[in-house]
């Protein structure tokens, strides 16, 4: 499981996503939803092979709107896939998460994976601090 956290240009808006294997994400606000767009910018590190150079994926709304994002790759696996991708984007106001999907992608844990006790992720919020938990590290 991945944690990628994502800043608002414009506001001091906190963005986080939770990503897993199965090359989909939700990103959701920290703190309060915005009323107005806002833009973000953000990163995530993919598996070997799991994303082309192209950037074949898709951004939507909760409530299924696509969002227009900018990506440019990082860094590559030796095999040419992407290994980190920059992606920047405008959320529509009043949008409480955004679907990351790898295009082609079914969404849904793949055959035999299973999530543990060890996968679970902890974001809390308090006034001026973000802090995200895992089984093997925090990070404020």
């Amino acid at each position: 499981m991945i944690i990628v956290i994502l800043s608002s240009v414009s506001a001091h808006k906190t963005f986080a996503a939770v990503t897993d294997a199965d090359e989909s994400g939700c990103l959701h606000w920290i703190g309060d939803v915005p009323r107005n767009a806002k833009p973000v910018s953000f990163g995530i590190p993919f598996s070997k092979g799991e994303l082309k150079p192209e950037g074949d994926f898709s951004l939507t709304t909760d409530s299924g709107e696509d969002i227009k994002a900018d990506f440019w790759p990082l860094a590559y696996w030796p095999d040419g896939s992407v290994k980190w991708g920059g992606f920047a984007a405008v959320v529509p106001g009043g949008t409480a998460q955004v679907r990351f999907q790898i295009k082609g992608k079914k969404r849904g844990k793949t055959k035999g994976q299973r999530l543990g006790a060890a996968d679970v992720v902890h974001v809390s919020h308090t006034t001026g601090q973000v802090c995200v938990r895992t089984s093997h590290l925090s990070a404020y």
